[in-house]
């Protein structure tokens, strides 16, 4: 299959020419993977662009990673909305953006996680300044769809708690630099107890009871 690499620095003069690309009918039929993380600087201008190519291509891209690109809220709505089709979709990796103010854009992508013909496996928002209202909003879809986390968020209590549910399909967790709280150390607690296959974090600011419980 077609697989466009990241590391581009694709600006925005040339963002035409990309949805051109995605448009095009061979090249829409065989793309699989989507690369543009590493410093492209899409931004949600560009986002938006992409989006209109992503709708012509349907059921063959499986791969889509857009890390560090400065997509903030209006980006990540115009995002989901070009994922309408991608039902073979299994990675999106939108690691290193800003969503600390994305409560519309991360509900709408818990609304599409929770569509019947979503098979997202792998989702990467780590990095990406999240808060206790965009967590809330998101994280019961997550876990509920996803066999691999990845996410760097404060007031980890809700996440244990929907963790905890039948309904949660999470196997491998990653808590890269999450900063870790008392209301959150029963989330490792968890994991400690062997329900995940995988789980690592990163730093925590306070580790105390976690030490104490090993």
């Amino acid at each position: 299959g077609l697989t466009i690499w990241g590391d581009n620095n694709i600006g925005s003069d040339c963002w035409s020419e990309l949805e051109t690309l995605l448009e095009f009918e061979s090249g829409v039929r065989k793309l699989k993977k989507l690369y543009l993380d590493g410093n492209n600087y899409i931004g949600n201008e560009g986002v938006d662009v992409l989006s209109n190519g992503l709708r012509g291509i349907g059921t063959s891209l499986t791969i889509i990673h857009l890390s560090n690109n400065s997509i903030g809220n209006e980006g990540l709505l115009a995002l989901v909305g070009g994922l309408t089709n991608c039902s073979s979709l299994k990675t999106l990796d939108l690691s290193c953006n800003d969503f600390s103010s994305a409560a519309a854009g991360l509900r709408s992508l818990s609304d599409w996680l929770q569509r019947d013909e979503v098979n997202l496996k792998y989702l990467f928002i780590s990095h990406c300044h999240i808060n206790d209202d965009g967590l809330h909003v998101l994280a019961q879809a997550a876990v509920n769809q996803c066999e691999a986390l990845s996410i760097t968020a404060t007031g980890l209590s809700y996440l244990s708690n929907v963790i905890r549910s039948d309904s949660c399909r999470v196997e491998s967790l990653y808590l890269d630099d999450t900063v870790i709280e008392n209301d959150g150390i029963s989330v490792t607690d968890k994991l400690a107890f062997g329900r995940y296959r995988q789980w690592h974090y990163g730093y925590f600011s306070r580790v105390a009871g976690l030490l104490q419980s090993t």
